[in-house]
């Protein structure tokens, strides 16, 4: 992709604070990949606990993997300069 291709998707992108704003859940990928495993069990735990026993079997530990990896994937920065 040509580099004003890039920078034209970036600009074009909903800036980070309002897609924080109104989200429901926010993964921090500025860390450690074990500050990010934290941040996963934390809300996986939270959700476990507010929804209940129906969530368990929703959310396998295959469910829980796939939502680590795309928060690793959708948080990341991407900068060009």
């Amino acid at each position: 992709m040509p580099l004003e291709d890039a920078k034209a998707r970036i600009a074009s992108q909903m800036p980070s604070d309002r897609k924080i704003s109104l989200a429901d859940i926010v993964l921090n990928n500025d860390g450690t990949v074990e500050e990010l495993y934290y941040q996963v069990n934390s809300i996986v735990t939270d959700v476990f606990r507010k929804r209940g026993w129906i969530h368990r079997w929703f959310l396998s530990p295959i469910g829980v993997v796939a939502l680590g990896l795309v928060g690793v994937l959708t948080a990341s920065k991407c900068f060009v300069s």
